[in-house]
């Protein structure tokens, strides 16, 4: 797994804050799309479609946040929020 290294040591905790919002966000997503179905006829489309996009925003932008603290690409910081959620919260 990619380490992320941040410009400034102080930050450490604020940036692992982010990573584990990023993986919640992702997570939340990655839920409700596996369930589609069974939400879409729940709780209608409209709220389906809101709600996943606005998970999915949650994770692009906490992403971004966590790329202005560190000197990773923001493909690395994808990667690094995606295999620890996959391991933490969807296994």
């Amino acid at each position: 797994m990619t380490k992320l290294n941040a410009y400034n040591e102080a930050n450490e905790r604020e940036i692992n804050s982010m990573v584990g919002k990023a993986m919640c966000a992702f997570a939340n997503h990655q839920c409700a799309m596996k369930a589609e179905s069974q939400l879409r006829r729940d709780y209608g489309d409209k709220v389906f479609d809101t709600t996943t996009a606005a998970q999915w925003s949650e994770y692009e932008a906490t992403v971004r946040c966590i790329e202005m603290f560190v000197k990773n690409s923001i493909y690395e910081i994808q990667s690094y929020v995606i295999e620890r959620a996959e391991a933490e919260l969807l296994s």
